[in-house]
């Protein structure tokens, strides 16, 4: 096999795992962030705003990133349960106090794990991540073939 022919192959074998990892990566990301079937939907109210300068990068890094984490609560059951939302790093921030959101919770168990309902950026992302992750499949899987049978 001449040395050209064998690093095309390298190649397109890298760009086939790279597919597939990030295949499987959108999969464990939307299943992570999927609202189960089981929990109740209701609507809850940003209390507050947690604001946290984090650091961008390693540990090197100088430069900070603002990140927003707002408190939601929500009423389940007669009882006020209150959870603090994931980070975002949007100017101004993606929530304001007193805004009504949509919440999913576990009505065995209200305190665990309560969710957001129209944080869809995850499944965004994890869409994004998939079709790329096929993409690179799609072109690498016939790369491949036709190299083995020359």
């Amino acid at each position: 096999m001449p040395p050209s022919t064998f690093s095309k192959l390298k190649t397109s074998s890298g760009l086939l795992l790279i597919g597939i990892i990030l295949i499987v990566l959108a999969v464990v990301l939307f299943f992570a962030h999927r609202i189960p079937s089981s929990y109740v939907r209701t609507t809850g109210t940003i209390v507050s705003q947690k604001v946290e300068n984090i650091r961008r990068g390693g540990a090197g890094n100088t430069n900070y990133d603002e990140t927003y984490f707002p408190t939601i609560s929500f009423v389940a059951n007669g009882t006020t349960y209150q959870f603090q939302g994931s980070g975002s790093t949007s100017t101004p921030p993606n929530f304001t106090v007193g805004q009504k959101v949509g919440v999913a919770y576990d009505p065995s168990n209200p305190n665990q794990s309560p969710k957001l309902t129209g944080d869809n950026g995850s499944v965004i992302f994890s869409a994004i991540l998939g079709v790329v992750g096929l993409v690179l499949c799609f072109i690498s899987i016939p790369r491949l073939l036709h190299k083995k049978n020359a």
